[in-house]
This record gives C-alpha cells, structure tokens and sequence, in this order.
C-alpha cells in the first residue's frame, strides 16, 4: 500500500485524525458489545497494514501526515485523554516525558554501567579513553541523543541513530522492511560499543525484530552490549494506528538474544502499562 492508500483505509473508518482515533480506541472499549461491533473494521486493518506486506516508510509517512507527531513523541495525549483544551506537548516536552520510560524502567542505571565498562575498555596503549560509539534504533525526534548529550557533557560520545524516517540530526534510513540494510550492516560492522531501543520493537512484527537482534551482533564490538526496552501487553499484541503487531514475550526475546550470542547481564521491569522490561546483553566475543 502506498501513502494515500493507508490515510484512504484510516478515512473509510473515521480514524483520520488524532482525537478521532481515541474516540475510537474508547468505543471500542466500552463494552463487549461496542467491540464486537468493530470487528469487522479490526480485521480489515489488519489484513490490510500488517507490518510484513507493507513498506514500513509508507506506513509511518501517512502518521506523520494524518497524525503529526502524535505516534511518534505522544505529542497529543494531553489534550486527547485528559484536558481535552485542544492543546499538544511540544517536541521538546514529549521528549523530556519519553525519556522517563527508560528512566523509570532502570534501563538509564543498566545504560550507565555499559558507558563506564566499554570506556575502561576502549582505552589505547597510551592509556587514553577513546571514543564510544553509540547508536539507536528508532531515533524519533531525537530524546536519546538529547539525553545523552545532557548526562554526559564531558564524554566523548559519536552517536548515530536508525529510523524509518529521519527526524532528527544524526539519523539514517533504514531499508524498506524497516531493518538495517546489508550496506549498512557492511559499513558499521564490530563499530558500536552500545545499541539502544526504547519503546520501539512493540511497533515492528517478529520477523524484523528478529533481524534487528541478528544485525545487532554484526555491528557491535567484541563486548559490546544491547540495550532494548520492549512493550508486554496481556495478549501480547499491540495495536497502533491500525496496525496489529504480535509481540515476543519476554522468554522469547530471552531465547531470542542468547541464539544471537548476545548474553543477558541486567534485567529491569517497570509495572506501568504497558508492562516493559529493560535487558542489558552483551556480545560474546568469538
């Protein structure tokens, strides 16, 4: 599906705006009969924007357009599900609000070790910390790097980022399936000390989070580590925009990253909702 057709889809069942689709997450939820009542759109959703038939780039291009940046920042949930004055959080607020997830999670405490590890490791005959290269999955409008950049000032730290589309500085495209691509892959290999995700593998099917983990092991160090915070809902699916993703449970993603060779070292849980979960893996080296 291109673009249009996907604003097309969201049009035919009156979801074509922000506060339009609240309303229709609410109604939907109101009663067992208020969503039988809706199954046959939910179908029709997800047949039509399942993650693997469809380019991802076309998908995120429509929210942007139809959406602003709501799916991306949370930018409208202020006014959607509490004020209701009209008003939205700027970038900058959505950031800072965003930021809380990994903070909360513990995932920032696990992030702190494997800076300080990868530094003392990274260090020349001469004794002198080199740089630490840093990168991430799913930059966003750039709250990562944002913070990063805030928590330490006076580290040497090359960050680049990974995203569908690029909205911020110092951020590629990634392929059309929404994973890195082999020249990508080519051109980082054994570069990254650290490869962060937060709140981004709920949005993409199985099949690519599972490449994202594979590439993962290509593009870090020798010891390197993985850093990924992912979503667990009840039924393990996320629904977003219309489009339905089944999630990996926690066991999975567990087995997931050890055949990858990517060793869990932390693991940190947060009880809000969704439930999400922070691991710390690190690379074995060959």
């Amino acid at each position: 599906m291109k673009k249009q057709d996907i604003i097309d889809l969201w049009k035919k069942h009156n979801i074509d705006s922000a506060p339009k689709y609240a309303e229709f997450i609410k109604s939907m939820n109101v009663s067992q009969e208020s969503f039988d009542a809706c199954k046959d759109i939910l179908v029709e959703l997800r047949e039509r924007l399942d993650f693997d038939k469809i380019n991802p780039k076309e998908f995120w291009s429509a929210c942007d357009e139809v959406f602003s940046t709501d799916p991306v920042c949370n930018s409208s949930v202020k006014s959607i599900f509490a004020s209701g004055d009209g008003n939205t959080f700027s970038v900058e607020e959505s950031n800072r609000r965003n930021n809380k997830i990994p903070l909360h999670s513990g995932a920032f405490g696990s992030l702190d070790l494997a800076i300080q590890n990868r530094f003392i490791r990274n260090k020349n005959e001469q004794n002198e910390i080199t740089k630490i290269n840093i990168a991430e999955i799913g930059s966003g409008y750039g709250a990562f790097k944002l913070y990063l950049e805030t928590t330490y000032p006076n580290l040497d730290i090359e960050y680049t980022g990974f995203d569908v589309i690029p909205r911020s500085e110092c951020v590629e495209s990634v392929g059309v399936d929404g994973t890195l691509t082999e020249e990508q892959v080519e051109k980082y290999r054994n570069k990254f000390d650290i490869i962060f995700s937060s709140n981004v593998f709920q949005h993409l099917s199985k099949k690519c989070v599972s490449k994202y983990v594979e590439q993962s092991y290509e593009v870090l160090k020798p010891f390197g580590y993985t850093l990924f915070l992912t979503a667990s809902f009840q039924n393990n699916r996320c629904f977003h925009y219309g489009q339905e993703i089944d999630l990996f449970s926690n066991v999975e993603m567990n087995s997931l990253y050890k055949t990858n060779k990517l060793y869990p070292m932390a693991i940190n849980y947060v009880l809000v909702f969704p439930f999400m979960t922070s691991i710390l893996c690190q690379k074995n080296a060959e």
